[in-house]
């Protein structure tokens, strides 16, 4: 549940759902507007954005052959991967909204 104390709102980690996938979100945000959330994606949905971005670039370059490849290696992948998440890609996001850092790696902070 979220928590409001000494001008910090106490995100608690939440699952947030949407079309593209789903991820982990938890964080503080303060009354002066510094933030400091963390992100935990799922490598799958993150290796999806990847090969979507891969993708269009070759489309748009007119490069059907390593399409196809790119294509057959995608669906080897996602059969190989039907089961529970393997793993998590966590991003960190501290700051204001006008200067803010991102910073990829293990999340230090729980709340």
């Amino acid at each position: 549940r979220f928590t409001f104390t000494d001008g910090t709102l106490h995100v608690p980690e939440m699952k947030v759902t949407s079309t593209l996938g789903y991820l982990h979100l938890s964080g503080r945000q303060h009354m002066d507007l510094s933030m400091d959330y963390t992100l935990r994606l799922p490598l799958v949905l993150v290796r999806q954005a990847g090969w979507s971005t891969l993708r269009n670039k070759l489309r748009s370059q007119a490069r059907r052959e390593e399409l196809a490849l790119i294509e057959q290696a995608d669906a080897e992948i996602i059969s190989e991967q039907k089961g529970p998440i393997k793993g998590y890609l966590t991003v960190r996001i501290t700051g204001t909204p006008d200067d803010f850092e991102v910073h990829l790696g293990k999340g230090d902070k729980k709340d």
